[in-house]
């Protein structure tokens, strides 16, 4: 059984303050996009994998809204929980300037589901990823799926940047966040602690790979929705790594913009480190660090290699000076992608 993040436990917290958009920008290091040179992630395509989108939220205003319901319930309402719209909402309000929202619904009214409107879903999105700069999927199993962790591996390799909630159990995970080399996401309080619900594996992959802020989170509601604690006619309050990822999504969006291109390297190794966290976990991500630590990264030229159709790559003098590894980055019929990290 695969579930959105919402164990009522943890995700209505009924007590405490409200984390606000501009306390994320803050924390996170997220530009002011009323500054007329910020980053807004203009123009790109983001897909979410999740139970719908209200495009109805004025969160939504100027950005394109496409569905592809994979359920097999009705199209109409857009959103049955809440969640998915709360997803796409915070990652709208942190990257204003993206061009097209697809919304990828995979649960309906009871926000879980069987494996089916999953692999759909994966299908869709591999077969349309040049045209995505990012994905979250703010979801998971309680426990790792072999077959789910290769469709999500596959569509990494086919050029898509993921973004994965880690999950909200503590020390046990499921996917697809367990996928190798899944970009999982744990979540912090205000106070940048690690909280108590945030998944990590120990001893098994890396995740979370970085935290976000996920408690009392300020979130847009669906029409006729209560997810997590309401606020208001158009806003709740929630917790959970479900809205820590569209944190990383939103900064990673801005990152692309400015960069022309997606990683989450940057994000992991300027992360600010959170005191006693489990070893895996490299920090909370801060977007200003990431994007000027990636201004600083060393050129390297291509060359072509004699006697074949391929081209080399002439690495920086000095690179090879300490521990080294290759990483596969994507591979297809036509190209493979090999990254090197120091």
């Amino acid at each position: 059984m695969f579930e959105i993040r919402t164990d009522p436990q943890i995700t209505t917290g009924r007590t405490g303050g409200v984390v606000t958009v501009s306390d994320i920008r803050a924390i996170h290091g997220l530009p002011d996009p009323a500054s007329d040179d910020a980053p807004s992630g203009a123009g790109l395509t983001v897909a979410v994998m999740d139970s719908g989108v209200d495009e109805s939220h004025e969160v939504f205003d100027g950005i394109e809204v496409e569905h592809h319901n994979f359920t097999g319930a009705p199209d109409e309402p857009y959103d049955d929980v809440g969640h998915g719209t709360a997803v796409a909402g915070l990652i709208a309000q942190l990257s204003p300037g993206i061009e097209r929202i697809v919304d990828l619904r995979i649960f309906g009214k009871s926000g879980s589901g069987n494996s089916k409107p999953i692999f759909d879903a994966y299908d869709w999105a591999r077969s349309h990823a040049d045209e995505l700069a990012t994905i979250n999927l703010s979801w998971g199993s309680s426990e790792r799926n072999r077959e789910i962790d290769h469709e999500h591996t596959r569509l990494m390799n086919a050029g898509v940047q993921d973004v994965v909630s880690a999950g909200n159990t503590g020390e046990t995970s499921g996917s697809p966040a367990t996928a190798m080399d899944a970009y999982g996401i744990g979540a912090m309080t205000e106070e940048r602690e690690l909280t108590r619900f945030s998944s990590y594996n120990p001893g098994a992959v890396e995740n979370p790979d970085t935290v976000a802020l996920g408690k009392d989170v300020r979130l847009p509601r669906a029409t006729d929705t209560s997810l997590g604690t309401v606020l208001d006619d158009d806003y709740v309050k929630a917790s959970g790594t479900s809205f820590s990822a569209p944190i990383a999504t939103a900064a990673m969006n801005l990152f692309v913009e400015v960069r022309k291109r997606a990683s989450e390297l940057p994000f992991e190794r300027t992360a600010v480190d959170i005191p006693g966290t489990p070893e895996d976990v490299h920090g909370y991500i801060r977007y200003d660090r990431a994007v000027e630590s990636d201004a600083a990264g060393a050129e390297v030229e291509l060359f072509d290699l004699p006697f074949t159709d391929y081209e080399g790559v002439a690495l920086p003098a000095g690179w090879a000076n300490g521990a080294t590894r290759a990483v596969l980055e994507r591979e297809s019929d036509r190209e493979t992608v090999v990254r090197f990290e120091r």
